[in-house]
């Protein structure tokens, strides 16, 4: 069971943009009712079975010589999403807080970490925008504010809080 990250998504920018961003990461039913308003394969898809297994060839050999034995498909696409969204697995309980003409707010949970790697994805397809994720990990009482633009960090801070102590 993962430790979860609390995510605050607020992306901003052109009307236009903002409505293309917004259509490309929901998911509709057959019905065209929101059912997801944000996933992470939409921008960043998994790739095939194949893909990943020649992506991680190197990976697999090595762990098998040191552990003795193979790593299992779920660990290699577990691992995919972490190096190419920065968590493991897609958002979980999302909600499109706030909405305007020219933005949005995005509240989700991810596992173990923040999406930063999938954020600086979205921004190099949605250039025009601007894109910052606030995070909370609860576990280990860290805090972090990405503002991305064009797949560019422009501003970074990390903050790890001291737990309550009896």
């Amino acid at each position: 069971m993962p430790n979860w990250t609390l995510n605050k998504l607020f992306v901003s920018g052109p009307r236009e943009e903002i409505r293309a961003l917004k259509e490309r990461v929901q998911v509709k039913d057959e019905k065209g009712k929101v059912i997801f308003p944000l996933t992470f394969v939409t921008i960043v898809p998994i790739p095939s079975r194949g893909k990943i297994e020649r992506f991680y060839r190197p990976i697999r050999a090595a762990y098998k010589r040191e552990h003795g034995r193979a790593l299992t498909a779920d660990v290699r696409a577990i691992m995919w999403c972490a190096d190419h969204w920065g968590t493991k697995w897609d958002a979980y309980e999302c909600v499109l807080r706030r909405e305007s003409r020219t933005s949005l707010l995005y509240i989700f949970d991810t596992a173990w970490s923040p999406p930063a790697e999938w954020v600086k994805q979205a921004s190099l397809r949605f250039p025009r925008l601007r894109f910052c994720l606030h995070s909370w990990e609860d576990a280990i009482y860290k805090k972090e504010i990405h503002h991305i633009r064009n797949g560019k960090t422009a501003f970074f801070r990390a903050s790890e809080l001291q737990a309550w102590s009896d």
